[in-house]
């Protein structure tokens, strides 16, 4: 029996992770996202199966982030996040590194596996406010 892959946290819906992409390249080099994403930044506090470090978000949207953080992991990796805003208790949120960049912007893409539901709600309106 092949591989089921993982639940959406937000949807229920099975994915191969390995296949997941949040970010695709239209054929005219313009990029597609599965969801919006705001510019923010709130410290977060990645832990690795190698140690914690702190860093800041740069992005986010209900589904995943770009975290800019010193430590690099690889893709694939699960780290547990704990996302710190400024007007709502701290999100714990377990997610899925999906790619990483190298100094002198490091960090890395990762999509949100396991959030609760009232988090995704905040996160929802977050993205929403600032789209609007």
């Amino acid at each position: 029996m092949g591989d089921r892959g993982k639940a959406d946290a937000r949807t229920g819906q099975w994915f191969n992770p390995s296949e997941r992409k949040e970010i695709g390249e239209m054929t005219d080099g313009s990029e597609r996202r599965r969801n919006a994403r705001v510019n923010i930044r709130w410290p977060i506090t990645v832990e690795t199966p190698r140690g914690t470090v702190e860093g800041e978000t740069a992005n986010i949207s209900t589904s995943g982030a770009y975290v800019q953080c010193p430590l690099t992991v690889q893709s694939g990796e699960t780290v547990t996040l704990t996302i710190s805003p400024h007007d709502h208790p701290p999100i714990k949120i377990i997610a899925e590194v999906i790619w990483v960049a190298a100094a002198p912007s490091a960090g890395m893409g990762v999509f949100f596996s396991e959030i609760s539901n009232a988090d995704s709600s905040y996160l929802d309106n977050v993205v929403k406010r600032a789209t609007e």
